[in-house]
């Protein structure tokens, strides 16, 4: 399903309007690379000499750190950090 012209292809995100200044149409592609892709890996985490995963977790303020834990644990219930 197609809704208020929205681009059928990635590439054609580049042609969205963003803003008009003196007369000239500043397009998404003016200001931004467009791409279906993922940034590029920068970090890589060794634990105990083999490939781990790093997992960031982020609270709101209102939460508490130890009660967020536990949800975010392995299957085997542990975490290292």
């Amino acid at each position: 399903m197609q809704l208020n012209s929205s681009p059928t292809e990635i590439a054609g995100l580049g042609d969205l309007p963003i803003k008009v200044v003196n007369g000239a149409t500043i397009y998404l592609r003016d200001v931004a690379h467009v791409r279906d892709g993922y940034p590029p890996q920068t970090n890589i985490v060794h634990v105990d000499g083999g490939r781990s995963v790093l997992l960031t977790v982020e609270k709101s303020g209102a939460a508490s750190t130890l009660s967020i834990i536990p949800g975010h644990q392995g299957e085997d219930g542990h975490v290292e950090g």
